[in-house]
């Protein structure tokens, strides 16, 4: 990581290979103990520029590896 996060900064991740969802895994715990976003708070700032088919993979893969 280059700089300490706080509130408010804005994060993205790009994640270029997801198999088993490790670096997801491993990089979630550490933006929250910097108070920064969840996956619902992420889902729910798309709104309307998701479909129900991006969707649908997001809630298989929360439901299936237990991703708040």
């Amino acid at each position: 990581m280059g700089r300490t996060l706080k509130d408010g900064d804005r994060v993205l991740i790009v994640e270029d290979v997801t198999t088993a969802g490790t670096s997801i895994r491993e990089t979630v715990p550490i933006l929250r103990a910097a108070a920064i976003v969840t996956i619902d708070e992420i889902v729910s700032h798309l709104g309307t520029r998701l479909t129900e088919a991006d969707r649908a993979p997001i809630a298989a893969y929360r439901a299936q590896y237990g991703a708040r």
